[in-house]
């Protein structure tokens, strides 16, 4: 897990510079990632590229990312194969928020229960200090399966547009 947060901190360098990371593919009004395993799907009106993808041991993970209007959303999965893993094991979920968040060196401002499209989660509102940064997350487990949805905007209070991200997420 240590190559994602480190590819999320260097997402962070790179939309602080205000790069423009997919240009080339803003035109488009979706682009759903194809994703076979799970069954799962993002319907968001932008364009996400498969940024890593790994096998080690029995954990896959795949992320994606996509950018809209200097806002970067992403996208990750993850299988695991040991029993802890499961939204029902408070330590897990706490241990796997508490790895995200030191992971982008961040500072937690709220996190909640929640539940959606009837799966129960997880949501977090984080800062990236140094960043000048806010981070939105939720975390989701269904079947061993560690879903988790991130926003990393400069907006200090989600908006609309992130709450359609969020919404969109479902598993098949």
């Amino acid at each position: 897990m240590k190559s994602v947060f480190s590819i999320i901190t260097t997402i962070l360098m790179i939309f602080t510079c205000g790069s423009n990371i997919i240009a080339q593919n803003r035109n488009e009004n979706l682009n759903r990632p194809e994703i076979k395993n799970p069954e799962c799907s993002v319907e968001f009106p932008t364009a996400f590229i498969l940024e890593e993808q790994k096998d080690e041991n029995g954990f896959k993970t795949e992320l994606y990312k996509g950018v809209k209007d200097n806002v970067i959303y992403i996208f990750q999965y993850s299988e695991h194969m040991n029993p802890i893993v499961s939204i029902e094991n408070e330590k897990y979920v706490r241990a796997a928020l508490n790895a995200f968040i030191k992971g982008i060196n961040a500072v937690l401002i709220s996190d909640r229960v929640i539940e959606h499209n009837k799966i129960k989660g997880i949501e977090a509102e984080l800062s990236v200090n140094n960043k000048d940064m806010n981070v939105f997350y939720r975390l989701f487990i269904v079947n061993k399966v560690q879903y988790e949805l991130t926003v990393l905007t400069k907006l200090s209070a989600k908006n609309e547009e992130i709450d359609k991200f969020f919404n969109s997420f479902k598993i098949n």
